[in-house]
């Protein structure tokens, strides 16, 4: 076999004491280096804490949205979604139960389809803006006719954003009649 040695020997010259090109590269390298490691961690560190708080956004979004949706569909109140034209996109339990219809028989119907054309009295609400107020009147699916006090309110629309509107409707039927009997009894006590 083949076999060699090999030596170094280290000795202090006389230039030695003066910096060479290659130890000033060095000297300045090492800073610049812990430099941009220091730099390189920072942009680490606030990526971690941009994804924690895009994590930490999107849990409560995801809150948000449960509790809205877990109010619309447990509410007494009956709601429907609107698109821009006034299509219905959405409705509640209690929307159904008041039309006396499945969820399914109102989606992609105009919203003002379902009530009489001629029962409508409608109530300025001035106090806020995009929101009024309506009394309306419709036969539910066993005929039966109802009137009901219909909010509706404009949501400021925003790009993606598909919702321009929700109604809610709640019946009065019970109140006009006694209204309605009151008005009677009155009509017979000024005629005698």
């Amino acid at each position: 076999l083949f076999r060699s040695t090999w030596r170094l020997r280290f000795y202090r010259g006389p230039q030695a004491l003066m910096m060479t090109q290659e130890s000033a590269v060095l000297w300045a390298g090492i800073p610049i280096a812990i430099g941009l490691s220091v730099v390189v961690f920072l942009l680490a560190a606030t990526q971690s804490r941009a994804q924690a708080l895009a994590v930490r956004m999107t849990d409560a979004q995801r809150r948000s949205e449960t509790l809205l949706r877990s109010s619309v569909q447990h509410s007494a109140i009956g709601m429907a979604m609107l698109d821009p034209r006034g299509h219905i996109l959405q409705v509640n339990p209690a929307f159904s139960d008041l039309f006396g219809r499945p969820e399914s028989h109102f989606l992609g119907r105009r919203f003002d389809n379902l009530f009489d054309a001629d029962g409508i009295a409608a109530i300025d609400d001035v106090a806020r803006k995009g929101v009024r107020r309506e009394i309306r009147r419709f036969a539910r699916a066993d005929h039966d006719i109802r009137h009901v006090s219909v909010i509706y309110a404009d949501i400021p629309q925003s790009e993606g954003l598909e919702v321009a509107g929700i109604a809610q409707a709640q019946d009065i039927t019970e109140g006009i009649g006694k209204e309605g009997r009151m008005n009677a009894m009155k009509r017979h006590l000024e005629s005698r």
